[in-house]
């Protein structure tokens, strides 16, 4: 059984939380992985909000992506092809962290 049946699965089943699917939504945001899965989620978020569920998930969604920290964009010249661990390590130690 693949990731998007298993999701599917559980939605079938009621076992999954409509925060556990705005997660989803939230991995697709700030990773750009699983967009099937994304989209799943958001179409059983909706489907649930018609029959009355009244968990917030897009504040959900947004807040959850608002605490993945933000990077600039790496100078791919510098690195040209090749991972350069000094220029990683630069971008993680000045990225800004988001106020509180």
């Amino acid at each position: 059984m693949n990731r998007l049946q298993e999701l599917q699965s559980l939605i079938d089943t009621n076992n999954i939380s409509s925060e556990m699917l705005a997660v989803q939504v939230v991995i697709y945001r700030t990773l750009g992985i699983d967009k099937d899965a994304a989209e799943l989620a958001m179409q059983e978020l909706g489907a649930r909000r018609e029959r009355g569920d009244s968990f917030e998930f897009e504040n959900y969604i947004e807040q959850e992506v608002n605490k993945v920290p933000k990077i600039s964009k790496v100078d791919n010249k510098k690195l040209s092809g090749q991972f350069n661990l000094q220029a990683i390590l630069k971008l993680i130690k000045t990225y800004e962290k988001p106020s509180k």
